[in-house]
């Protein structure tokens, strides 16, 4: 397992209507906040560099800004609720994510010697149905925001030992990314940020 700050809880504060903290930038959180750069900067690492949802465990935040936070975002939208190994690739597993909608998506680990790739889904089901692919036989719902993509690799690094490495992403789970470009490109980005995954272009 990674020695690295598990996720936090969310927390019940921030109503429905409240951005996620994961699917924002430094400089989303900054002005959301109404607060300086840097307050920014220091929230996106707790989240995608260091893993942290727990607003309360954010220590280099004074206390009134700590108590700020749960009421101006929410800290996640998803949790995992179901982790299977394969039966046919040593070092594969896939885990169930619950949305905070009640949906559901899956997202793979593939661990290799020398590299491991993370498989995210961007959409709950897909509606092209190709004939290979069992999603598309659960139908479509919708779909996934920049966060929510981004935070099924949040999570999947958090429970992995990548060491310094940092691993491949494929966006080939659930749904049809190019049907959900925006979000898939903003999570793209964020998750080659510097202070978070800090995820290669060639990956």
């Amino acid at each position: 397992m990674s020695n690295s700050t598990p996720i936090g809880l969310d927390s019940p504060a921030a109503t429905s209507s409240a951005p996620a903290v994961a699917d924002l930038f430094p400089e989303e959180i900054a002005a959301a906040l109404d607060e300086k750069p840097f307050r920014g900067n220091q929230i996106f690492s707790w989240v995608h560099g260091r893993r942290v949802f727990d607003f309360g465990a954010m220590t280099d935040l004074s206390k009134a800004l700590r108590e700020r936070l749960p009421q101006t975002f929410r800290a996640q939208s998803l949790q995992p609720s179901d982790l299977s190994n394969s039966t046919k690739a040593e070092g594969t597993y896939k885990t169930l994510f619950t949305l905070a909608d009640g949906d559901t998506v899956e997202s793979v680990h593939i661990q290799h010697p020398k590299h491991s790739t993370l498989c995210l889904s961007t959409q709950v089901g897909c509606a092209v149905k190709c004939s290979f692919c069992a999603t598309g036989i659960s139908g479509y719902a919708r779909n996934l925001s920049a966060g929510e993509i981004v935070e099924q690799a949040l999570h999947l690094v958090g429970s992995a030992d990548l060491g310094e490495r940092t691993p491949n992403i494929v966006l080939m789970g659930m749904g049809e990314p190019f049907r959900n470009y925006d979000a898939t490109m903003k999570a793209i980005r964020l998750m080659m940020h510097p202070k978070g995954l800090g995820i290669g272009a060639r990956k």
